[in-house]
C-alpha cells in the first residue's frame, strides 16, 4: 500500500506563497537593475530603525562615518586601480607602513604633526610608485607585484618597530587624522566626503 497524502489546503497555500516570494526575490536579484542597491539599502534602513530606537540618531550616523572613513578613503584609490583593470593587494600593508613611519618620524625626528604627515604620505607614495613602476615598466602582473609588496611592507613595518607598537602622542596629529572634528563633523568623515 503506497498511499500519498496530499497536503492540507493551508499548508499548500503557505508553500505557494513561499514559492512566489522566492520567485520575486530571485527575479529582483538576478536582474541587472541599478536601483536594487538602493532598495536593499532602504530595506536595511527600515529594519534597523525598527530594531533599535537609536539607529536613526545623528550620533549613530557620525559613528558609522568615523568607522568607515578609512576604508572609504582606501576604496576611492582602489576604484581607480580596478578601473585600470589592475589589482592592489598591498593597501593594508602600505597603510601599516605609512602609519608606522608617521609615528616614528614624530617620535624620533620632530614632534611636529606636519613631519608625521609628510612621512606617512611620502611612505605611501613610495610604496605606490614602486608598485606602479614594476607593474608598468617591467610588465609584471599587478597581482604578483602587490602580493610581494604586501609581504615586504608588512615585514618592514614589523622589523623597524621590532613588533612593538609606536604610539602617536601629538594632539594636533590625532585631532586632524583621528578624533578631531570640524563644526561637529569628525575630520575622518570629512575626508571621504570631500570632492
Amino acid at each position: 500500500m503506497n498511499e500519498s497524502v496530499s497536503p492540507m489546503p493551508a499548508e499548500q497555500q503557505a508553500t505557494q506563497r513561499r514559492g512566489r516570494a522566492w520567485r520575486i526575490a530571485r527575479r529582483l536579484l538576478q536582474g541587472d537593475r541599478p536601483y536594487m542597491l538602493y532598495i536593499a539599502f532602504a530595506i536595511l534602513l527600515v529594519v534597523f530603525s525598527f530594531a533599535s530606537p537609536w539607529f536613526l540618531s545623528i550620533d549613530n550616523f557620525l559613528n558609522i562615518g568615523r568607522q568607515t572613513a578609512l576604508v572609504s578613503i582606501i576604496a576611492i584609490g582602489m576604484t581607480f586601480v580596478i578601473i585600470a583593470r589592475q589589482i592592489d593587494l598591498s593597501v593594508g600593508s602600505a597603510l601599516a607602513l605609512s602609519g608606522m613611519s608617521a609615528a616614528l618620524a614624530m617620535s624620533h625626528i620632530s614632534d611636529s604633526w606636519i613631519v608625521g604627515a609628510i612621512a606617512g604620505i611620502g611612505t605611501g607614495a613610495i610604496v605606490g610608485a614602486i608598485n606602479g613602476f614594476v607593474t608598468t615598466r617591467l610588465n609584471i602582473p599587478s597581482f604578483l607585484v602587490t602580493l610581494g609588496t604586501l609581504s615586504a611592507a608588512r615585514g618592514l613595518a614589523l622589523m623597524v618597530t621590532t613588533t612593538r607598537p609606536e604610539i602617536i602622542t601629538n594632539d594636533h596629529f590625532i585631532a586632524i587624522f583621528g578624533e578631531g572634528d570640524i563644526a561637529g563633523v569628525p575630520c575622518r568623515f570629512c575626508g571621504p566626503c570631500s570632492p
